[in-house]
């Protein structure tokens, strides 16, 4: 896969002024493009990705058991039966996941016994519904992003990283972005795991630390600097994002007034095999 930039100097009449990447398509003379626009200080930028997707970004999993899931033993533990029989598994979200992770839904562990490890496993994908994967691993869509930004592949990703868990205010943010060593973009991602009719949303449990994370960096942008939230939907039968308002009603006006102040906020969609997990494209917000 290619990107190729472009940049138009002046803003025709009637074009979106958006600063946010906004996806459109286009047939090419052999293959389908997938591009990007937005408007930003007068100028259109667009990125165009020949071939479509984003398979160059992709983080593959260890070697995987299935199994089926039994119970949840706490929020970070879960009884999974697999060919080894029963076993403990450690669940690497703290999200709710109820209509993942229950009683006799299928399930891959995997086999991470070392020194100073509590568990031997991991749980790492669960079975929405048939020939729907969906990775339950929090930790994963950071690894994605890293790898995004690092090669230069993601909308939005157009500065270099320049450091992770960054920290600012009273929180750690996942990412830094910018060049000289200044922080120009704070990035906050936010792993998706449930979809209900074509729609992710996100939280799916009341979270009062992604609240503060929303806060501060509507902050960060008030005092004249880029923020960006970015959910990584780790499944692939979604259409659109938008906020869990029924869950976490705090959650979705912490979002809309950050929109409202100039926060980014983006969406991904990922493909999600018992090989790994690549991002595809990207998502409305709505």
């Amino acid at each position: 896969m290619q990107r190729v930039l472009y940049e138009i100097p002046a803003v025709p009449v009637g074009v979106l002024v958006t600063t946010s990447w906004q996806r459109f398509y286009r047939m090419g003379s052999r293959q389908e493009q997938v591009g990007y626009f937005r408007v930003k200080e007068g100028a259109i930028n667009i990125a165009l990705f020949v071939g479509g997707g984003m398979g160059l970004v992709r983080v593959n999993f260890p070697l995987l058991a299935e199994g089926v899931f039994l119970r949840r033993v706490n929020r970070f533990v879960g009884l999974v039966r697999c060919t080894k029989g029963e076993v403990m598994a450690h669940v690497p979200s703290s999200g709710r996941m109820g209509e993942l992770l229950y009683p006799g839904n299928r399930v891959w562990v995997s086999h991470r016994g070392s020194r100073g490890r509590r568990l031997d496993w991991d749980l790492l994908v669960a079975e929405a519904q048939p020939g729907i994967l969906v990775s339950v691993d929090a930790r994963l869509p950071n690894q994605l992003m890293a790898d995004a930004f690092v090669k230069g592949n993601l909308p939005g990703a157009d500065l270099s990283l320049i450091k992770r868990e960054y920290i600012w205010g009273s929180s750690r943010f996942d990412f830094a972005l910018g060049n000289g060593g200044f922080p120009l973009v704070l990035v906050e991602v936010k792993s998706v795991t449930l979809v209900e009719d074509g729609l992710a949303r996100f939280p799916d449990a009341p979270t009062v630390r992604g609240v503060r994370h929303l806060q501060e960096l509507t902050r960060w942008v008030r005092s004249g600097h880029r923020g960006m939230v970015i959910f990584v939907v780790q499944r692939e039968d979604a259409e659109a994002m938008m906020p869990n308002d029924c869950t976490d009603p705090a959650f979705g006006q912490a979002l809309r007034y950050g929109v409202a102040a100039g926060l980014e906020v983006l969406a991904y969609r990922c493909r999600v095999t018992l090989s790994g997990v690549e991002l595809l494209d990207t998502l409305p917000v709505l």
